[in-house]
């Protein structure tokens, strides 16, 4: 890729030239780069990608259609390094799921008052978090949304309800993105303690993650 500045003769360029080369204008500056080359025969991954990406530009194209929408998207961009667009932006932010970082519940015992610590991150922004706590039996204890903490990474959830049977309790994170990507984390409580991680499970739902992990140690024999 090349940027060409004050060049009169490429003024305005855009488009294919010869076959070979791509003119782009991005932010004022032309870009020069190869034309793409696509194979004659794509793998499901690629074909997947593809439709993924697809998708992500009609996201695009419609939500830049707001004006709020579009500004936040055109901010980011102008703040980037990189020559970006808002479009450019809000494709990046279709396709990138948000990540929880981690669910803290050092403060959690069952009783109501407690916070439920959820640290979460996104390419662009987290929207919404939402907490669910279940007896092991998987009777609603309680749900709700977590309120988001001034420090810009933690949300937090104030519990409503007493846990009567907190050992093997399940407490569920989801979190949302502007283009209603959500990330899931499953917690189960076993002793207050340690976290010792299980597993982690990403399924597609434009896009789904799940990710599972354990707080303190199941009982003997027990997985």
């Amino acid at each position: 890729m090349a940027f060409i500045n004050n060049n009169l003769l490429l003024l305005g360029a855009t488009g294919m030239v010869g076959s070979q080369l791509v003119f782009r204008i991005r932010k004022g500056k032309i870009i020069l780069s190869k034309r793409p080359q696509l194979p004659k025969q794509r793998t499901d991954a690629q074909i997947k990608h593809a439709m993924r990406f697809k998708e992500a530009t009609i996201y695009a194209k419609a939500a830049l259609t707001d004006e709020e929408t579009y500004k936040a998207y055109r901010e980011k961009a102008q703040n980037s390094e990189d020559a970006l667009t808002a479009y450019n932006v809000a494709v990046a932010d279709f396709l990138n799921l948000p990540v929880i970082k981690m669910v803290n519940l050092d403060g959690y015992s069952g009783q109501p008052g407690e916070e439920v610590v959820v640290t979460a991150t996104d390419d662009f922004q987290v929207k919404e978090v939402t907490v669910e706590i279940r007896q092991s039996d998987h009777t609603l204890v309680e749900k709700g949304k977590a309120i988001a903490d001034a420090n810009g990474l933690d949300w937090k959830y104030t519990t409503q309800s007493v846990n009567v049977s907190l050992t093997g309790s399940i407490v569920t994170v989801h979190v949302w993105d502007r283009p209603g990507n959500v990330t899931a984390k499953e917690v189960v409580i076993w002793l207050v303690g340690a976290v010792s991680e299980l597993c982690e499970l990403r399924v597609e739902k434009r896009v789904r993650s799940t990710q599972s992990e354990s707080v303190g140690h199941p009982p003997y024999g027990e997985i």
